[in-house]
Parts: structure tokens; C-alpha cells; sequence
């Protein structure tokens, strides 16, 4: 839980982050970042103040995960043969990787989107796990 005081804290770090983002704004065309927190409400963007929030916009949707079609398709490879270290079939074994891995949703009627490095420490390991 984050009490006052800290909060202060994270304000100031956030704001000194952005400040070299602000005097390269000139020529910084695009810049992605990500994370957690909904920094519009922390008040650190008078340091930089022409951010634009896309965390909800439908074609954005599966920029930060692995999507229901990309793990059925380019991934196949990698489900078969953890499937086959598993002694499971490849359709038991992606129905085991929806179960733990799947669930993020970033606009309504979006496609399906798997927590990324979860899923790829599953196919590392051949494990599925809370990574």
C-alpha cells in the first residue's frame, strides 16, 4: 500500500524522469511507456504535458501481450513441444496456457491477450507456474 509520503517520493522520481524527455521533445517523434500506474494521477506531467493515454484505444489493444492468434499460430512450435514434455496433447496444453496466462482485455471486444512473460517463462521452463 502506498501511504502519502511515499507517493511524494514516487512524484519526484516520475518528474525527473521526464524531464530529459522534455528537452529532447523537439526530437522525440514517438515515445512508448509503459507500466502499472495511471501516472495522470500523480500530478508529475507539468514537467512533461503533451503525453497522450492510448491504454483503452482499440487499435492498441495487443501492443503489450501475445494475442489468442499469435500464440496459435507462431507459437504452435513451442505449445507442441511443451505439450509433448507435459505428456499432453498440443490442445490440452494450449487449453492449460488460456487457463493460467490469458485474460488481459485493453478495449472492449478486443482479442485475447496473454500476459506475455508469464507465458514465455512457461515455454522456457516447460512449466506452467505463477512467474
Amino acid at each position: 500500500m502506498l501511504h502519502e509520503d511515499n507517493l511524494n517520493e514516487l512524484r519526484r522520481v516520475m518528474q525527473e524522469f521526464y524531464i530529459p524527455l522534455k528537452s529532447f521533445e523537439k526530437d522525440i517523434k514517438f515515445c512508448f511507456i509503459t507500466g502499472i500506474t495511471k501516472f495522470s494521477q500523480l500530478s508529475i506531467f507539468s514537467t512533461i504535458n503533451n503525453l497522450t493515454n492510448i491504454t483503452m484505444w482499440p487499435e492498441f489493444s495487443a501492443i503489450c501481450g501475445i494475442t489468442e492468434t499469435e500464440l496459435s499460430t507462431q507459437m504452435e512450435e513451442d505449445i507442441s513441444m511443451m505439450a509433448s514434455r507435459n505428456h499432453l496433447t498440443s490442445e490440452a496444453m494450449h487449453a492449460k496456457l488460456k487457463m493460467h496466462y490469458d485474460g488481459y482485455h485493453f478495449s472492449e471486444g478486443s482479442e485475447e491477450i496473454y500476459n506475455p512473460y508469464s507465458l514465455l517463462k512457461a515455454f522456457d521452463s516447460k512449466i506452467i507456474g505463477s512467474y
